[in-house]
């Protein structure tokens, strides 16, 4: 069963993430999807739950995901990273970091879906 771990403060974009990842992504599968609104949550979310997947935005209230990624990949090694910002600027360095996937904003759920799904 696939765990996803979300980091993301706007709150419905959240929501709206976590209910598509359940209905397209998960499916009947059993998983689960827990949303963080800042990388200390984030954080101790991952060291709990051991995700499959990370989804993190990259402007976070207590900093930038992109800062955190050598953290999180010290944590999860394993652990798919997927990060997004509307500042598509900030891709090289966010692969370079540690992460395995960027996405820019506004996010198309349905790339979003085709990374999960091919990665698999």
């Amino acid at each position: 069963s696939m765990r996803i771990v979300i980091i993301e403060d706007e709150e419905e974009l959240g929501i709206l993430m976590e209910n598509y990842l359940k209905k397209r992504v998960l499916g009947q599968n059993e998983g689960s999807v827990t949303i963080a609104k800042n990388l200390k949550d984030g954080i101790s979310f991952i060291r709990e739950i051991n995700p499959e997947w990370v989804i993190l935005d990259n402007n976070l209230p207590d900093g930038k995901g992109i800062q955190a990624l050598g953290n999180i990949r010290r944590i999860a090694r394993t652990t798919q990273i997927l990060v997004m910002s509307a500042m598509t600027n900030l891709k090289d360095e966010a692969l370079r970091n540690g992460a395995d996937y960027f996405l820019g904003k506004p996010i198309s759920f349905t790339e979003i879906n085709r990374i999960i799904n091919k990665s698999q």
